[in-house]
């Protein structure tokens, strides 16, 4: 079947609505790039979680695989990536253990004890 106006008016809020959301991720890739040259790194990655899961609290709840309320390095990595931020372009950093750093986090083993 020839694709006619009636197919094409149909098709149409879908479409406008397509457009809108295209637009607005459009508008947070704009912002994700111009995190990469932010001088505040800590506040660059919390935007762009922002940015990407809408709060912090979602955000923590999708990067929080093992839903213990407590992201190993593991899940860090892991959630940075599902959300898709950046995180290497952001820090100029090449190990996730360096990002943990820019936060005042409690970094503890498997068992709960200080790493040496």
């Amino acid at each position: 079947e020839i694709m006619n106006f009636q197919h094409l008016v149909k098709g149409a809020p879908q479409i406008s609505a397509f457009l809108a959301l295209s637009s607005e991720e459009a508008q947070v890739e704009e912002r994700m790039k111009q995190l990469y040259s932010a001088a505040d790194k800590p506040g660059a990655i919390r935007e762009a979680l922002r940015l990407r899961a809408g709060t912090l609290n979602e955000a923590f709840r999708i990067m929080d695989a093992s839903k213990n309320k407590s992201l190993s390095m593991a899940e860090l990595e892991e959630g940075l990536r599902k959300l898709r931020v950046d995180w290497q372009a952001i820090t100029g950093f090449t190990r996730i253990r360096d990002v943990l750093g820019l936060f005042d986090v409690a970094v503890t083993t498997k068992d709960g004890r200080k790493p040496r």
